[in-house]
């Protein structure tokens, strides 16, 4: 009987890892309660109940009930939880993401559990937030500094705590996935800011024509992933793998969301320039109206250090040894918008399409 141990299972990626195992009956397990879920607000885990899961309530720095957890016949481990709200302290990053990370650490080596998935991201890489307007980055490109954007320093040291732990205790399993963006159900950021853009008419939808490249990878796929380098933890033990699907550009994305409303597809777009010009005055104004979800978004470090530039993440290191993704950029945008606005009230409805939007063809 193989017991799993999940951290971070009410979260858009650790939830999908929960339930990909139970209901698909992988790495051994046959019982729902064979899961088990660490979560702070046993509240928030509706889900999670419903799937029958064993949950226990507690947080990253709680070391006594992470090693009771983990002395209670754990073989696989998926540390997902961290911390990636935007605009948090180095601090608030801090804690949760490399202390957090230390103590499952400790406790994964003490006991017998025998896998350790780490949940790592694309930030790790020095081209994060970087200049230039296009990054091919494959596992060999350059891990940043320890100094800089307070969420991909943190991982940065808790994928050096991961390989230290790794070279150090060779008898046991530690894999590292990097991932890129997760678009689908629970999704907080880019959606929603396409869909509150989509909800004035008369702004530009696009910047250089939408032609800039963006990743989008489906939580499920990612619970694939992790999962399916599990299958596999003697053979890819102590390293890292991409896991972000091919690209899309913003024009796809905003077809699609432009789709599920029926509305016409976006046409008017701004220059790179114009928005980099206009970019000071609309911070000023984020300070004078802070609640305006289009200052807030166009201003936000996702924005900002995304738009204008194209990220091509290469997952060849992973698909080489067998893996596929399944869930397209069309479908994964459509199952989070299906959860964030089911009744359409978001955006006003179009009367220019009167067919169903999952039939037309976007990909």
């Amino acid at each position: 009987m193989t017991k799993i141990f999940v951290t971070g299972a009410t979260g858009q990626v650790g939830s999908r890892v929960a339930e990909y195992i139970v209901k698909e009956k992988l790495l051994g397990v046959t019982r729902a309660n064979d899961v088990i879920c660490l979560v702070r607000n046993p509240d928030k885990a509706e889900f999670l109940n419903e799937l029958g899961v064993t949950i226990v309530k507690g947080d990253l720095q709680d070391s006594d009930t992470i090693s009771s957890i983990m002395n209670n016949g754990v073989e696989y481990v998926f540390h997902v939880a961290a911390n990636c709200l935007l605009n948090q302290s180095y601090m608030e990053m801090y804690i949760p993401n490399v202390l957090g990370t230390r103590i499952i650490l400790d406790a994964f080596i003490k006991s017998k559990a025998k896998c350790f998935v780490h949940t790592s991201s694309i930030a790790v890489y020095s081209s994060f937030l970087g200049r230039k307007k296009v990054y091919h980055v494959d596992e060999n490109y350059p891990i940043g500094s320890l100094k800089g954007d307070p969420y991909s320093v943190t991982k940065r040291i808790a994928e050096n705590l991961v390989s230290y732990y790794s070279e150090r205790n060779p008898e046991k399993y530690f894999i590292t996935t990097r991932l890129g963006p997760i678009i689908g159900a629970g999704d907080r950021q880019t959606v929603p800011a396409l869909v509150d853009i989509m909800s004035y008419r008369f702004l530009p939808k696009l910047i250089n024509g939408g032609k800039d490249l963006f990743s989008i990878t489906s939580p499920y796929d990612v619970a694939r992933a992790q999962v399916f380098l599990a299958t596999r933890a003697k053979s890819v033990s102590g390293q890292a793998f991409n896991v972000a699907r091919n690209p899309t550009n913003y024009r796809h994305m905003m077809d699609v969301v432009a789709s599920y409303y029926h509305r016409k597809p976006p046409s008017f777009s701004m220059k790179y320039w114009f928005f980099k010009f206009t970019l000071p005055f609309l911070k000023m104004l984020k300070t004078i109206l802070p609640r305006v979800k289009l200052i807030r978004n166009a201003t936000s470090p996702v924005a900002v250090n995304y738009i204008g530039k194209s990220y091509i993440y290469s997952s060849d290191k992973i698909k080489e040894i067998g893996f596929e993704y399944i869930v397209s950029p069309k479908e994964a945008i459509y199952e989070c918008l299906e959860h964030l606005d089911p009744e359409k009230k978001l955006v006003k409805v179009g009367k220019e399409k009167n067919t169903d939007p999952k039939e037309e063809s976007l990909d």
